[in-house]
């Protein structure tokens, strides 16, 4: 297996979290299919939530403390799968695929599991990128191309000064600052 990992963590609060699972399709792309496909998605954040709960829960075991690992801390993480318009839809000549079932069925599983004794509690929704966003052939590569030349920790300094990473994530995270809850049907 390919090295696992959540996209976007983001910080609330020191006890309110919130984990994103990132899609994106090419613009032009008719539809999708494997792992980028909402079922996928939701089934990776959600393997990635039950991990996490059991991380807390056995922090110490682990080795993990709440000064150099601040998500330990957290009481609630918002959920959430995060993807480019077109990822939602099957092709072209079927259109979006039905997933209102999905988001319940999801939701219905976390409340059950917010029941039980925990030390955190889930929530979870779809989301889509503006209708404005586009990834481009040309972001995709670029993207990619910065993941795999500085994926050692030591070597994220160097890429923080790169100008054409910098206008990367600022066009990322202007998208997803303007994300809108997905039409589910």
């Amino acid at each position: 297996e390919t090295a696992r990992s959540i996209d976007l963590v983001q910080r609330l609060s020191d006890v309110d979290w919130r984990f994103v699972e990132l899609k994106a399709l090419r613009e032009g792309s008719d539809g999708c299919n494997g792992q980028q496909t909402p079922l996928f998605a939701c089934l990776e954040l959600l393997q990635y939530a039950l991990i996490f709960r059991y991380s807390k829960e056995h922090y110490e075991l682990l080795g993990y403390t709440p000064e150099r690992n601040p998500v330990i801390a957290a009481q609630k993480v918002h959920l959430e799968v995060l993807m480019t318009q077109n990822c939602y839809f099957n092709n072209s000549r079927l259109g979006r695929f039905h997933i209102k079932w999905l988001d319940r069925l999801i939701n219905e599983g976390l409340s059950a599991i917010n029941r039980q004794p925990s030390l955190v509690q889930f929530d979870f929704r779809f989301s889509e990128f503006p209708k404005e966003f586009e990834w481009s052939e040309d972001d995709h590569q670029l993207l990619h191309s910065f993941l795999s030349t500085y994926k050692h920790p030591r070597r994220k300094h160097e890429l923080d000064q790169r100008p054409d990473w910098l206008k990367l994530q600022r066009k990322i995270r202007e998208a997803v600052a303007n994300r809108v809850p997905a039409e589910l049907s």
